[in-house]
């Protein structure tokens, strides 16, 4: 399946059961912002991730498991500046405390990053400040999704559903036409009265690390 025939899915199943979150889906994002988003971050975007903002600039109030929501172009192009932002003040916080500017040498962290490597693109944000993230770097990790924590850093999980934002999107049309899905746990879609779709928790654990 194609990342846009999860979108297909994705849009049949709202529309279908969820109506007030099939009607916030954005439109697409313009080209121009998308490029404009690229030269903000100096990165190419993957593939996928030009397809999916050219279908949907975010996804307005549609939440993935748990509680995350695709971000437009311009967000990504933001919070990828903001956290770098925070990444160059972790370097600078570091020197000064290790006494760099005596002339003594600063060795970066083991993983070269104290909190957010700059060959992550951010493409989706929780309210409680996380993001989800695609690796560009160019190792084993390249294309796969990644969990940032506001208050810890980065993580990449095994899992087949972060193999990529296709696998993801798929696993979210597959569970939502399933009426479960697997990740960080097991979680049941339910729409509430407004026709808002929400993911319950079956096995009680929302932790998403």
């Amino acid at each position: 399946m194609s990342l846009l025939d999860s979108w297909d899915q994705i849009e049949s199943w709202l529309q279908t059961y969820a109506p007030a979150s099939y009607a916030s889906l954005p439109a697409p994002a313009d080209p121009d912002a998308i490029r404009s988003a690229q030269d903000t971050t100096g990165l190419t975007f993957p593939e996928e991730l030009v397809i999916s903002l050219s279908r949907h600039d975010g996804s307005g109030e549609f939440i993935l498991p748990v509680f995350h929501r695709l971000s437009s172009a311009r967000t990504v192009a933001d919070e990828y500046q903001r956290l770098c932002l925070v990444e160059r003040e972790r370097h600078q916080q570091a020197a000064g405390r290790h006494g760099a500017t005596s002339g003594e040498a600063v060795l970066p962290p083991e993983e070269g990053h104290y909190y957010w490597n700059p060959h992550w693109i951010p493409f989706g944000y929780d309210e409680s400040g996380n993001s989800l993230f695609i690796s560009l770097a160019a190792d084993e990790t390249n294309g796969r999704v990644g969990v940032h924590e506001k208050d810890g850093g980065g993580s990449l999980n095994q899992h087949p559903v972060f193999a990529s934002l296709e696998a993801l999107l798929k696993a979210v049309a597959d569970g939502l036409n399933k009426g479960t899905m697997e990740i960080w746990g097991e979680w049941q879609m339910q729409v509430d009265h407004a026709g808002y779709l929400d993911w319950r928790s079956l096995d009680g654990d929302t932790d998403t690390t």
